[in-house]
């Protein structure tokens, strides 16, 4: 056996994400920096992939044309998210 020294946030962090686990939640991680397709900002956001892209063509928050998709940020993505919430 090890002893291992975490940071506290990192603690709480594992504990939230086995907590969820336990609870029969999913648990994704994304990269800040993360581009994603209209169904993963749908995804998120819990509505169908053309209210998104409706909300994305309305200029809800940027995205770039890639051919005939759409990529949006994950931080924008969770910006428009939490004006939701608020």
């Amino acid at each position: 056996m090890h002893d291992i020294k975490l940071p506290k946030f990192v603690l709480n962090f594992l504990v939230e994400v086995l907590t969820r686990l336990g609870e029969g939640d999913i648990v994704q991680m994304t990269p800040m920096h993360a581009e994603l397709i209209a169904q993963q900002a749908a995804d998120i956001l819990n509505m169908s992939r053309p209210t998104s892209i409706k909300l994305l063509d309305d200029g809800a928050t940027p995205f770039n044309p890639i051919g005939n998709h759409r990529t949006v940020a994950y931080v924008d993505v969770m910006k428009y998210k939490e004006t939701l919430l608020n």
